[in-house]
């Protein structure tokens, strides 16, 4: 059980790119003015709000529902820095297109799982209970930490701790997650960096991650 609600939530902070065009009416928000708790519990409060009104033909139409992540929850997340850390001392002899690679299997990887598990789940809310707000040295910028919690529909509440950071151009990105105590950056750097240690091959390692990640679970 334990399994089962650790993954939809960890993985909400992930996406992937899909063709399908069947949620024409749904747009992203702009988070561009946005404080740190504000495009949290938005992005979150829309994406449940459309699920409620959506599962069905989502069921139905998984691709549908992966667009819908894409576009809501695409724009809030800092994947190259995610996935640098993930490769930690791998990531400078990682070539620029085995960075993207990495990125775009690690979106798949959890958008699959996501899609297929959060459907599951009824009657679950979200809210942000506190933001802090600090100064960022190393990058010359503000960085923030939001807590949020998860409570189902049995009353069970899971807390979330997103870490986040300001761009050049003021816009708050998500760049790490702890849920539950469990903390999905680390989680993943645990994995990527034994793999490399069995394979020595980037390559390798980004072919098998899902494969990989899939046995792990």
């Amino acid at each position: 059980m334990k399994t089962i609600i650790f993954l939809p939530l960890l993985l909400i902070f992930f996406s992937a790119i899909s063709q399908a065009t069947c949620h024409d009416q749904l747009k992203a928000i702009d988070t561009e003015s946005l404080s740190p708790k504000e495009l949290v519990q938005s992005t979150t409060d829309l994406l449940i709000e459309d699920i409620k009104q959506n599962k069905a033909q989502y069921q139905e139409e998984p691709r549908c529902f992966h667009q819908v992540i894409d576009t809501l929850l695409g724009p809030t997340i800092d994947f190259d820095t995610f996935s640098a850390r993930i490769m930690g001392k791998h990531y400078k002899k990682a070539s620029t297109e085995q960075h993207q690679r990495f990125i775009e299997t690690m979106k798949t990887n959890a958008l699959r799982t996501y899609a297929n598990t959060l459907l599951e789940f009824e009657g679950y809310s979200a809210t942000v209970s506190k933001e802090e707000i600090s100064e960022d040295k190393k990058r010359n910028t503000q960085k923030a930490k939001v807590t949020m919690a998860i409570t189902t529909a049995d009353g069970k509440s899971y807390p979330i701790n997103y870490s986040m950071s300001q761009t050049e151009q003021k816009k708050w990105l998500i760049q790490n997650v702890v849920v539950n105590g469990i903390n999905l950056g680390l989680t993943l750097r645990n994995h990527f960096s034994p793999a490399m240690q069995n394979y020595n091959n980037i390559d390798h390692v980004i072919n098998t991650w899902d494969s990989d990640l899939s046995g792990n679970e």
